[in-house]
């Protein structure tokens, strides 16, 4: 399975049956929880997805909140300029804005 998402014009292509992932036509290598982050908001854009329910479904403990914001910053960097489009909401968790604009 596969899908496109546009953030600020660039294009990001995620294909979930080999976990790659495509910015603006270049692979990004990312690490399997770097990856499982990302498929997790990609799945359901706009949706906030608490960082317990990240930390116990990918880390398997709900205590590990810690590891999911590294993990988040990380993967903003490697996404690189549409790494904007993963957004936090305080003290809820992470979405993937695709549907707007970013600076």
């Amino acid at each position: 399975m596969a899908f496109d998402l546009r953030v600020d014009g660039r294009r990001v292509r995620v294909t979930f049956d080999d976990h790659e992932v495509v910015v603006d036509g270049e692979p990004v290598v990312l690490s399997a929880r770097e990856r499982s982050v990302f498929e997790a908001l990609a799945g359901r854009p706009g949706a906030v997805i608490p960082k317990a329910r990240l930390a116990r479904d990918i880390w398997g403990s709900a205590a590990r909140t810690r590891a999911v914001d590294t993990t988040v910053s990380r993967l903003r960097r490697r996404l690189g300029r549409a790494g904007a489009a993963v957004r936090t909401t305080r003290n809820r968790g992470y979405w993937l804005d695709a549907t707007t604009d970013l600076p």
